[in-house]
């Protein structure tokens, strides 16, 4: 199919970043092929995001005995759910993330979940165990912030 059904809104990425619009397209289309990424950028097609650096670490079931019951109601989903400081960002704000288009989710994540240390611009990604947490560590990353 042409590149235009696969991600028809490419000129809202275009609009925001100062990044080659062709790499981040790129990107776009890879989440596209994402079952759960896809419905994500399905829902914030033309819309305007916030593009921000959030300081982001990981957090697992490892770490919660086992639990995964969420803030939200919700049960967390490896590489979809992220916590976040719902004052800044609500439950339900859909954030892209380029540093995970490469990943099964395309990139896409819903906050669904708060935690003790995540204020203000921190995030933390839910992963799959402690030894995946471990290995991503603490980093700055550029994110596309899509508020409700």
């Amino acid at each position: 199919p042409p590149r235009s059904t696969l991600f028809p809104y490419t000129t809202l990425f275009r609009s925001v970043t100062s990044r080659s619009a062709t790499s981040v397209e790129a990107e776009a289309v890879q989440s596209a092929g994402s079952n759960s990424g896809s419905s994500l950028a399905a829902r914030v097609e033309g819309m305007t995001p916030e593009v921000v650096t959030m300081n982001a670490s990981a957090y697992s079931a490892d770490e919660c005995g086992g639990n995964t019951a969420t803030a939200s109601g919700a049960r967390a989903r490896v590489y979809y759910t992220i916590a976040t400081d719902p004052r800044y960002y609500p439950m339900g704000t859909i954030i892209y993330i380029p540093y995970f288009a490469d990943y099964p989710n395309g990139g896409w994540f819903i906050a669904q979940d708060t935690g003790g240390a995540i204020k203000g611009n921190k995030i933390d990604v839910f992963m799959n165990n402690l030894s995946e947490c471990n290995r991503f560590g603490r980093r700055n990353l550029e994110c596309y912030v899509y508020k409700f």
